[in-house]
């Protein structure tokens, strides 16, 4: 907002600069690992050795470019994991790790603004690889390498499936997806975010037979933009809920899982709001929006804003 100057010759505004950095915690307490600029996004590799983020170049997380940067965690070298590569895409759903967390997989804009998927080891082992054949959004790594992404088919978006030498193009899912939200420990469950129509905000789809799972129910609480994750010792599923997915603030909510099982215990129809999540029996709560599980419980990674302002006066003509 303005504030006239009595006299009608200047006035007062304000001016703000948000600022993000990615923070580990684990069992020794907090750190930052990130160095400049706007970092979000963060992922663990499961031996929590490396993290890997996104430094955003432009002012809109969602919408403008970034590049990915890589951590060692315990030396706290920073450096660019894929020089070159802009990234562009919602947060959680624009790369994912390898369940060995030797490989990554990107969404990248080729020249003519077409979204191509490649391939790369975090490791530098040898080049980047595009997956070819095949325009898709929101890549995940799949059971038995194959990797999962959305794209469109006519009119509408789905999920397909394709090996990584870009052979065996399938569709995953009969039904259109609004966006791929995550995928299990164990990789045999993927959960998508639905359409309208009355169906179920989220739902889980098994990779092998059987019927869906909802998770979440449709537009009775804000967490249906932000993935859902899982801890690399299979225990832990985090589930966030945003007060504002433009200034990136909320809560996180990390549920224990019984032995054996990929979900907690959901209510019939998915959970409907996050009192009911965090109500669930040995429910943590993280106070930030933007949380990568680590290899347990105690390790995780996350976004921390800031906004510094400052006042300006002015003057008019």
């Amino acid at each position: 907002g303005i504030a006239m100057a009595p006299d009608g010759h200047s006035f007062l505004t304000a001016v703000g600069l948000k600022q993000n950095s990615i923070w580990v915690h684990d069992a020794t307490g907090e750190r930052q690992v990130s160095l400049e600029g706007y970092s979000f996004d963060p992922k663990i590799t499961p031996d929590g050795k490396l993290l890997v983020y996104r430094i955003l170049k432009g002012t809109s997380p969602e919408t403008d470019p970034s590049e990915l940067r890589v951590v060692d965690l315990s030396s706290g070298r920073n450096d660019p994991l894929l020089p070159g590569f802009t990234v562009v895409g919602l947060l959680g759903r624009t790369y994912d790790l390898s369940p060995d967390g030797r490989q990554i997989v990107i969404c990248a804009l080729d020249r003519e603004g077409k979204y191509r998927l490649w391939l790369a080891p975090l490791d530098h082992a040898s080049p980047p690889r595009q997956i070819p054949n095949v325009e898709g959004m929101q890549p995940k790594f799949g059971p038995n390498g194959e990797i999962l992404f959305r794209a469109f088919d006519k009119t509408a978006t789905f999920v397909f499936g394709v090996r990584q030498d870009g052979t065996g193009l399938r569709k995953v899912i009969a039904r259109p997806v609004a966006g791929l939200m995550g995928i299990s420990q164990d990789r045999q469950w993927l959960a998508v975010k639905m359409g309208g129509g009355g169906a179920p905000g989220i739902l889980a789809y098994p990779l092998h037979p059987g019927p869906p799972l909802a998770v979440a129910a449709s537009g009775t609480f804000r967490s249906l933009g932000i993935p859902l994750r899982w801890s690399a010792d299979g225990k832990w599923m985090f589930m966030s809920v945003s007060t504002s997915l433009l200034e990136n603030y909320g809560r996180t909510c990390a549920l224990p899982l019984p032995p054996g099982r990929q979900f907690p215990l959901i209510p019939a129809g998915g959970f409907k709001s996050f009192e009911e999540i965090a109500g669930q029996p040995g429910a943590r709560v993280i106070d930030a929006l933007d949380v990568a599980p680590g290899p347990n419980s105690e390790t995780y990674a996350f976004a921390r804003g800031t906004v510094q302002r400052n006042l300006f006066r002015v003057p008019l003509p």
